[in-house]
């Protein structure tokens, strides 16, 4: 999650109603979370919500930090908390749901990403990540559908496109698995996860020359597992 974007997103939402002692406190802990001094700005957002509880912002802010500092659960109980007070607010339900990921919650992150596409259908990365989640418990249709649903809504969403021939990959459609190798190294020609994943699908359609050609390419971008393929493989 980029800090910047979600705590001036945060913003966004009405200070009103909040009291002065309580904003001091919530406008100091932005500004330590700017200087990266964190636990000084969690230590202010707790004093917020310490002095007004229904400051909703401070939960938001205060569970993005803990989030960046890997107290996860602490920062889906913050999340939750801001969720009562903005409940159609989707960045929330998606940093939840971002969150809960790690922990391999995959389930209850699934319900936080739909929950965040119910409240905008465009949210490519909600789709995206939902699709990344579904295929942790092996929903590899559902996931295949989300990533074209994020593709449809940015053809050139090279990681979609890149996710989506791997899970093709697994349910062994590998024309489409290849096809969306291929895009996403279309887009970027750099990309040596793409090169080395396509060799492996070209090894095991027996196109070893195909195969080889891919993994020399990923190696020579620095992918170390296509060195391994290459002496296994292509000797």
């Amino acid at each position: 999650m980029n800090r910047i974007v979600l705590l001036l997103s945060a913003m966004l939402i009405s200070l009103s109603g909040y009291s002065q002692t309580a904003k001091e406190y919530y406008y100091r802990g932005v500004a330590k979370d700017s200087l990266k001094d964190y636990q000084g700005a969690i230590a202010d957002f707790t004093k917020t919500i310490e002095i007004d509880p229904d400051f909703g912002l401070a939960y938001f802010d205060r569970g993005i930090i803990k989030y960046y500092l890997q107290d996860y659960t602490d920062a889906i109980a913050d999340f939750t908390k801001f969720i009562e007070f903005q409940p159609d607010f989707g960045l929330a339900y998606f940093n939840r749901g971002l969150t809960k990921e790690l922990l391999q919650d995959y389930v209850s992150a699934i319900e936080d990403f739909t929950r965040c596409i119910d409240i905008d259908p465009r949210d490519i990365k909600a789709y995206y990540r939902r699709g990344g989640s579904k295929s942790k418990i092996q929903d590899y249709n559902g996931a295949i559908a989300d990533y074209s649903k994020a593709i449809e809504l940015n053809p050139e969403y090279i990681e979609a496109y890149h996710n989506r021939g791997s899970t093709k990959g697994i349910i062994k459609d590998y024309k489409g698995a290849i096809d969306d190798l291929s895009k996403a190294i279309k887009i970027d020609p750099n990309d040596a996860s793409a090169f080395y994943i396509r060799g492996l699908i070209m090894i095991q359609l027996g196109e070893t020359a195909k195969g080889c050609l891919d993994f020399k390419n990923s190696a020579e971008l620095g992918f170390a597992p296509a060195s391994d393929a290459i002496q296994e493989y292509c000797k």
